[in-house]
C-alpha cells in the first residue's frame, strides 16, 4: 500500500510529498487528460495533516479559472476531450475531500466561496449536462449547504426547463431554504 493511498483503490505509484508536489505543479501545465489523471490521484491521495490538506486545496482551487461554460457546451458535443464539466466535478470532489482536515476557518470560507461560481456557470448549459450539474450540486449541498447559499435564484424553474431539471431545481431550492430567502422561495413556488 503506497504512502497516502486509499485502502479501497489499488495503488499505481508512491505519492511521496516530492511526487505531490509535482503533481500539484504539473496541474496547471497539462491537457484535460492530465488534469483528469492528476485529479484522480489527488482524490485517492489521503493528506497526512491539516497543513498538506490546506496546500492542496490551495493548489487546486486556481483551477476553478479554466472552467468555462462554453468550453462545457463544446466539450459535451464534441466528446474528444474530457467534458469541462466532468474536470468540475473533479475539482470539487478533489477539494470536498481535503476540505474535511482544513482547520483555518477563513480558508474553509474562501474555498466554499469559490466553488459557487463554476457550478452556477454549468446551470447555462444544455437540460442533460444541467440535470448532471444539479444532481452533483444537490450531492455537494448535503455535505455543504452553505456553498450556494446565496444563490437560491438560480435555482428558480424556467417555463421550457424538462420536468427531471425542474424536479432537481425544486429540490435544491427547499434544500437552500432559510429565513432570509423563504419569501423567494415561496414567491417561486407560487409559479
Amino acid at each position: 500500500m503506497s504512502q497516502g493511498a486509499s485502502k479501497s483503490e489499488p495503488s499505481y505509484f508512491n505519492i511521496t510529498t516530492s511526487i505531490l508536489n509535482k503533481l500539484l505543479i504539473a496541474l496547471n501545465e497539462c491537457s484535460e487528460w492530465g488534469r483528469v489523471a492528476i485529479l484522480n490521484a489527488l482524490a485517492r491521495y489521503h493528506a497526512h495533516d491539516d497543513k498538506e490538506s490546506e496546500h492542496i486545496c490551495e493548489r487546486v482551487v486556481p483551477q476553478f479559472q479554466h472552467v468555462n461554460g462554453s468550453v462545457v457546451l463544446a466539450a459535451v458535443k464534441v466528446r474528444v476531450l474530457p467534458s469541462m464539466s466532468s474536470i468540475l466535478f473533479k475539482l470539487l470532489k478533489v477539494i470536498m475531500i481535503h476540505l474535511r482536515k482544513v482547520r483555518r476557518e477563513d480558508l474553509t470560507k474562501q474555498l466554499v466561496r469559490k466553488m459557487a461560481p463554476p457550478l452556477v456557470t454549468l446551470l447555462s448549459s444544455p437540460p442533460e449536462v444541467q440535470w448532471v450539474a444539479l444532481r452533483n450540486i444537490n450531492l455537494l449541498l448535503q455535505k455543504r449547504p452553505d456553498i450556494l447559499s446565496n444563490e437560491m435564484r438560480v435555482f428558480f424553474c424556467k417555463y421550457n426547463d424538462p420536468l427531471y431539471v425542474k424536479i432537481e431545481k425544486l429540490d435544491i431550492m427547499v434544500r437552500l431554504a432559510s429565513e432570509d430567502n423563504v419569501d423567494a422561495l415561496l414567491s417561486e413556488l407560487k409559479e
